[in-house]
């Protein structure tokens, strides 16, 4: 479905999201996705581009759109979405230069939360962010 990136204060958050359902019709419902590749980033302080391919976050978001009935289908109701918060850590640690993982890794690496419970999960995967940077 697609991809943001945000700074919280000093935290860089990158937001994915992929749904079951799809705006054209469909045989069968969509496999879900997420893109966890290096990219070569640009920094806005520096004007440059990274030298090499990194994940430029400090966590990421996955969240997952989970109605596959598309006649009770309402994409704007918090309460139909999943969110999985994996620290960028955990990421280079569990997939290496994996470019692409399923639904099914992400759920081994991270839990689910409903929407009132994410900004409290993010604090905790970014906890561990600085936790992993002190050690």
């Amino acid at each position: 479905m697609g991809r943001m990136r945000f700074a919280i204060s000093r935290w860089r958050i990158e937001v994915k999201a992929s749904a079951y359902l799809q705006s054209w019709d469909q045989k069968r419902l969509s496999t879900l996705v997420f893109d966890i590749g290096r990219h070569v980033a640009w920094d806005a302080g520096t004007n440059t581009f990274a030298a090499e391919p990194l994940r430029a976050a400090d966590c990421y978001v996955f969240c997952v759109f989970t109605d596959q009935d598309r006649k009770d289908c309402v994409v704007a109701d918090v309460s139909r979405w999943l969110f999985y918060v994996v620290p960028t850590t955990m990421l280079d640690e569990r997939f290496g230069s994996q470019k692409h993982a399923r639904l099914s890794s992400i759920e081994r690496v991270g839990t689910s939360v409903q929407f009132g419970q994410l900004r409290t999960q993010i604090d905790r995967a970014l906890g561990m962010v600085v936790e992993a940077g002190a050690g």
